[in-house]
């Protein structure tokens, strides 16, 4: 479980989320950077957890918006994508 810690306090405000994962075809030779939102209230980290969407940018100028997944939906992709070749 991924916590996220409303004012960092002792206060007991937390969001838990399952692990969510990046599914992505990189390129060799390519760096990649991950930009995820700042998430400043509990309302936002719920938010972020119900449609997990992240900034995915590469050095060669493109920046694209892409969903985690969580564990199942990672597997069902990739059986599909190994479906295909």
């Amino acid at each position: 479980m991924e916590d996220f810690t409303f004012n960092a306090d002792d206060s007991g405000a937390l969001v838990k989320s399952k692990p969510l994962f990046l599914n992505i075809l990189a390129q060799e030779g390519v760096s990649y950077t991950v930009t995820l939102p700042e998430l400043m209230t509990q309302n936002e980290a719920r938010d972020f957890i119900k449609k997990p969407v992240i900034q995915l940018s590469d050095d060669n100028g493109l920046t694209r918006a892409d969903s985690l997944f969580s564990q199942y939906q990672l597997m069902a992709a990739l059986f599909k994508q190994d479906t295909q070749m």
